[in-house]
């Protein structure tokens, strides 16, 4: 443009180069991996398996040594995982057990004079693949079974305890199931998993501690995923997959008092004396937290089977006077005289109890039989009380189960024997005993048939054991027969003697206990004595009166 008036001009195209102030000024940048972005690769991926290809670029020339671009690991990464021309592979055999995650540090440069790089963080991830089972990894082969306690009666679906398995997978490849493989035939437990992948027992059936106080259950873990077979097997403690667990069922008071012996039948001599004990009630409660039983006599009564012989004899009004009960040990004992009640029987109701709930005592009858010394068999035995005491409950309990019927025999007492000149024998005993039979009535003839019953084994191998040659009866039976509506019973007493041999309990002879009144006899010569006796002294007798009556007239 020129500076006069009009001015004029004229346009003149160009060309501008720009050239670099520096030789190498373009930075690298990454396209791959974008920020955050994570790389993934399964473990146990064979080596040399592709990881992730890293992607960048340079603005330089790329002809040029400022344009080319290099890979490398700022950190260790390499030990496990290789870089080559971008692309990132297994070194190793990766196992997410021990390292799920890697962090890389990826480091792009050019190769110019003056270098530029730059930086991208990776992060690898291991994926899992289920490769291990699940397992009880605290257990040792010499660990003591967990130990869970329950009480009894608890209702179904309780909640007992839980026992825990690990899977060192993850995911759906860490899901863990349990079942119960032995101790639990009778189905009373149930396991069941939880979303926290523990095993929860749980209580499936009725708990009854007087049945199993503890169960031992053998609880296996498996994958949840699989169906388990075969698992009805005994504890295996070389096996992880395994462990024992073992259930305390603690007791509640859930049962009544039973009496040991029910319905008791024993007999009481008229003469006994008075605080003479008895018997001894007992009755038992199987809980182990139970509180101490008392016992107390709820009622008294007696039966007279002859009333016409206790008409004029004076009788207690109060029967519960007559025999006393210890509440703390069971013991009953008369309290006062049998005379009164002779020939009867009294009908005791004893009741057991050992808590305030009502209804929850035990009821027992006591029958107890008047008798007279008459009445009662004595045997005679050639050993000490002391000795014969040791004896008779096996002999009793034999003789009583063999003969296969509702047959008690009831002891009296055992003492030394007392000769016929009233001296005692201490090297012999006198026992004194009564048969109670109860259900159904015998007469002499059936007994006697019941005693020698040659198709009864058991009874005759007691004989045989005992020695016991032969069964006689030597004097009469009588039989007092007793109907009541309630309780049918028959006591069949022997006043004689029966010739049992008992070898091996030295048994002499059985006598009764009362001795029979033998009548008197006298030969003609002490009659004669007995006449000059009756004659002197008459003669005697008439002297004296005849000296009187002449001392008297002389005076």
């Amino acid at each position: 443009m020129d500076g006069g008036s009009p001015s004029l001009s004229m346009d003149v195209p160009f060309s501008i180069y720009i050239g670099d102030v520096f030789t190498n000024d373009g930075v690298p940048f990454f396209v791959r991996p974008t920020i955050n972005e994570v790389a993934k690769i399964s473990e146990n991926s064979s080596i040399g398996s592709p990881v992730f290809q890293v992607m960048a670029t340079d603005p330089d020339d790329p002809n040029t040594p400022n344009g080319k671009i290099s890979y490398k690991f700022l950190d260790d990464g390499s030990d496990a995982l290789a870089f080559k021309i971008g692309l990132i592979s297994t070194k190793l055999l990766l196992d997410r057990e021990q390292k799920e995650n890697y962090t890389l540090i990826i480091v792009i440069q050019d190769h110019g004079d003056n270098p530029q790089q730059a930086t991208r963080v990776l992060q690898v991830q291991v994926l899992d693949i289920d490769d291990h089972k699940p397992n009880f990894q605290t257990r040792t082969n010499d660990d003591e079974p967990q130990v869970f306690t329950i009480e009894e009666e608890v209702d179904v679906g309780t909640e007992i305890g839980t026992v825990q398995a690990i899977d060192e997978d993850i995911g759906e490849n860490g899901m863990i199931d349990y079942v119960i493989t032995y101790g639990n035939e009778d189905r009373l437990f149930s396991i069941n998993r939880t979303s926290e992948n523990k095993g929860l027992i749980t209580v499936a059936k009725r708990l009854d501690r007087e049945v199993a106080s503890e169960h031992l259950l053998t609880v296996k873990c498996f994958k949840k995923s699989l169906t388990p077979r075969g698992l009805q097997k005994q504890y295996n403690r070389q096996d992880p997959s395994e462990t024992q667990v073992k259930i305390k069922v603690k007791d509640v008071d859930d049962n009544n008092p039973v009496f040991t012996k029910d319905n008791i039948t024993i007999g009481v001599r008229l003469n006994v004396p008075v605080d003479t004990a008895l018997l001894t009630m007992e009755a038992v409660d199987i809980d182990s937290d139970s509180k101490p039983i008392t016992y107390k006599l709820v009622n008294t009564t007696f039966f007279s089977l002859a009333p016409s012989v206790i008409d004029t004899m004076p009788v207690a009004a109060n029967h519960s006077m007559v025999f006393r009960l210890d509440n703390r040990t069971g013991e009953l004992r008369t309290a006062s005289s049998m005379v009164a009640f002779v020939d009867g029987f009294f009908e005791l109701q004893v009741s057991a109890n050992n808590t305030d709930i009502p209804g929850r005592q035990a009821n027992t009858t006591v029958k107890i039989f008047v008798l007279r010394d008459r009445d009662l068999l004595k045997f005679i035995f050639s050993k000490p009380p002391t000795d014969v005491r040791r004896m008779l409950g096996d002999f009793q309990k034999e003789v009583e189960k063999a003969l296969l019927l509702p047959v008690s025999l009831n002891i009296y007492d055992t003492q030394f024997y007392a000769k016929e000149d009233g001296s005692l024998d201490f090297s012999s005993t006198r026992l004194c005993m009564s048969i109670l039979v109860g259900k159904e009535s015998y007469d002499l003839n059936d007994m006697q048939s019941l005693l020698q019953d040659p198709n009864n084994a058991d009874l005759n191998e007691v004989y045989n054991k005992y020695n016991v040659e032969d069964v006689q009866v030597c004097l009469i039976v009588l039989f007092y027969i007793i109907f009541n509506d309630l309780y049918p019973y028959i006591i069949f007493n022997i006043m004689g003697e029966i010739g049992i041999n008992h070898r091996s309990y030295h048994t002499i002879k059985s006598l009764r206990c009362a001795p029979l009144i033998a009548k008197a006899e006298a030969s003609w010569i002490q009659l004669w004595v007995l006449a000059i006796a009756c004659f002197i002294g008459i003669g005697a007798l008439l002297a004296g009166i005849v000296t009187c009556c002449l001392y008297g007239s002389h005076y």
